[in-house]
């Protein structure tokens, strides 16, 4: 772990600069924190651009081309923090999942690269400041300040980028949030960081993001390693999918020893386990991955960046208990809705129920469609999405009129229950081979348009390319415009079952 610790002297120009001609930090002596508790731009004009035009600009060119690979917001990401012309279309990868959901709080996990000190850090500041204006600290930093773990070190904080050069991305993205600034000391041992995460853990919530800042494999002289001589890159890759293999097997401590009991050298053997304990359940995936060797086309001197998304795990798994209890609060808000009397929501009798989940509820009168309205993403409890959406589908479907008292008898009542809509790759033609019919569903997207069909429409439209011409239709495009590389393929899978 003291291998760190050069981190402090060798930050190194891919590592943690964003200038390769100098390769330094700020000098020691500029000013940080500002008489008025602010704190203020360190690295800005180094390791990303030094004014808001700029820094904009940069950001759209990385995130305008990308989707998001699920249609969900995620609970965290894990991002680099190097400077940005080297990680930066890395970092995007992940901070591009985020802008489906408004956070409310966000907490920023960083190592230190200035400092070696045992617990975490909070800077004693009121207010976080870039180039694209002030972040308020969070109110509920006031409890952590409380925790013998939690001190306000001002060396950990004066010239640390590994907070500040995610922040940019956070304001572009976010309307509005509090931020919860954390440097993770590397001298901790492994309950420490359980300590640390217990003290973190109450903040977390359904509008709360966790950042876990990193970088990966440091290699070349300035770094102090250079294990190899051949097969560089080769090599560099197998560290990282080890550790790459902790994180997604959600392993904290395994990642944790990894550090510890071996000489690589990546600097996130603090802030990494933190942020898995945080989230013990959660489905991790990697978004994205390179290293500046294979930017620069430097076998002398490489760094490793990666992009990870940690979500809600999904699950289409229901007991027969579970659907009876959703399909009978459904018919209870179709009713309510249709006669007009006030209907409130009863607590769900089943903590499953109250899990983030997309749900559609579909009406049929006569065996022909006779609305249908659901959430698509994950935005709110599975037992929230099926009361609202039950309702909705009798009175707001804009295909048909709303449903009235007289038509309810006759009315039949299916609830599908949704996975998490994830990015189809590839061509065309290749996402064509792939789509199963009768199995998935699918959300078709081309800029401001989308459109979704459910599984069981395979049953009107079982041929592939018609599905997709009625489906491109239904988003307002053309019937081709499923083929046009620049839409966007999101499959899902439903369990549906009927009252």
């Amino acid at each position: 772990m003291k291998r760190l610790i050069f981190f402090a002297l060798l930050l190194g120009l891919v590592g943690c600069s964003d200038s390769p001609q100098t390769g330094v930090l700020p000098s020691s002596s500029s000013p940080i924190m500002s008489p008025s508790s602010v704190r203020l731009p360190a690295v800005a004009g180094q390791f990303y651009p030094g004014n808001a035009a700029q820094i904009r600009s940069t950001l759209q060119g990385f995130l305008a081309p990308l989707a998001p690979q699920k249609l969900s917001a995620p609970q965290a990401i894990l991002v680099p923090h190097a400077g940005w012309s080297f990680s930066g279309p890395t970092a995007a990868q992940a901070f591009v999942e985020t802008a489906q959901r408004d956070y409310d709080r966000v907490i920023v996990l960083s190592p230190s690269h200035h400092s070696f000190f045992a617990g975490a850090s909070i800077p004693d500041v009121d207010l976080y400041r870039t180039p694209l204006g002030d972040i308020p600290l969070d109110p509920a930093i006031s409890k952590l300040r409380k925790d013998e773990y939690f001190s306000a070190l001002p060396e950990a904080h004066t010239h640390e980028h590994g907070i500040e050069v995610e922040l940019p991305f956070l304001q572009f993205l976010q309307s509005d949030f509090t931020l919860v600034p954390v440097v993770v000391g590397s001298d901790n041992s492994f309950a420490d960081l359980e300590h640390i995460a217990d003290a973190l853990r109450p903040l977390v919530n359904d509008t709360t993001l966790v950042v876990i800042s990193t970088d990966f494999t440091h290699f070349g002289q300035n770094y102090g390693y250079t294990p190899w001589s051949e097969n560089i890159p080769e090599h560099i890759a197998a560290v990282d999918q080890q550790a790459f293999d902790f994180l997604t097997r959600k392993d904290a401590e395994g990642f944790f020893n990894f550090i510890q009991d071996s000489e690589v050298t990546i600097d996130g053997g603090s802030v990494v386990p933190v942020g898995l304990l945080l989230f013990p359940e959660a489905e991790v995936s990697r978004l994205s991955y390179t290293t500046s060797g294979e930017i620069l086309e430097d076998g002398e001197t490489s760094v490793s960046y990666a992009a990870f998304r940690f979500s809600e795990p999904a699950d289409l798994s229901l007991s027969d208990a579970q659907k009876a209890a959703l399909l009978d609060l459904a018919q209870k808000s179709l009713d309510s809705a249709v006669r007009g009397t006030d209907f409130r929501l009863p607590d769900p009798p089943d903590p499953r129920l109250s899990v983030r989940q997309g749900a559609f509820v579909t009406l049929e009168k006569d065996g022909e469609l006779r609305g249908c309205i659901g959430h698509i993403s994950p935005v709110t409890s599975l037992w929230q999405a099926v009361a609202q959406n039950a309702a909705a589908a009798a009175l707001h479907d804009d295909r048909f009129s709303p449903v009235s008292a007289d038509e309810l008898e006759s009315l039949s009542l299916e609830v599908s229950v949704l996975s998490v809509p994830e990015k189809m790759e590839g061509s065309p033609e290749e996402r064509l081979a792939r789509l199963a019919p009768g199995q998935d569903g699918l959300v078709l997207r081309q800029g401001t348009h989308s459109s979704t069909f459910l599984p069981q429409v395979w049953e009107q439209l079982p041929e592939k390319k018609e599905f997709l011409s009625h489906l491109s239709q239904k988003a307002g495009l053309s019937t081709a415009a499923w083929n046009d590389p620049e839409t966007v393929w999101y499959r899902y899978r439903a369990d549906h079952f009927t009252k």
